[in-house]
């Protein structure tokens, strides 16, 4: 059996400037999402020496309005988004840091917006995933153990 090998050669990839947008201090987690249901891709980050969460809504051309941070009570370490509380708008999910085994839930009201909850001692890492595990139509997080 012959195999064909790819004689094309490599393009290099190029990007044009960078653009900068504030966020809040030392930002450690970045999370995309369209978090206000507009067809366009928002960011979130988490930023550690801030103990914030920073959210920019997206214009859809590459640039982002004025950020809205949302304090958390823990030193952030992860961020995961999904649906968690089964409504249509996505949440963010904020870990703390190494050692610390606390957290955050911030419930998204589907227009760009979070409210925030502590959640404390359930997360072991703040290496943070989520999926549909237990196949029950319910966002589960998973972490690491430490």
């Amino acid at each position: 059996m012959a195999l064909a090998s790819d004689t094309s050669a490599a393009v290099p990839v190029q990007f044009g400037s960078a653009t900068n947008f504030a966020v809040g201090n030392s930002p450690c987690w970045i999370a995309v999402a369209d978090f206000n249901r507009d067809g366009n891709l928002d960011i979130a980050t988490a930023n550690r020496s801030a103990n914030s969460v920073s959210v920019l809504q997206g214009s859809g051309d590459g640039t982002f309005a004025n950020r809205t941070d949302y304090p958390v009570t823990s030193l952030p370490g992860g961020l995961a988004v999904g649906r968690f509380d089964n409504d249509l708008n996505l949440d963010i999910i904020v870990l703390g840091s190494a050692g610390v085994r606390d957290g955050n839930a911030l419930p998204g009201d589907g227009q760009g917006g979070f409210a925030v909850n502590n959640v404390t001692n359930t997360f072991p890492s703040p290496v943070v995933t989520s999926g549909d595990f237990s196949g029950d139509g319910k966002l589960d997080l998973a972490t690491l153990g430490v």
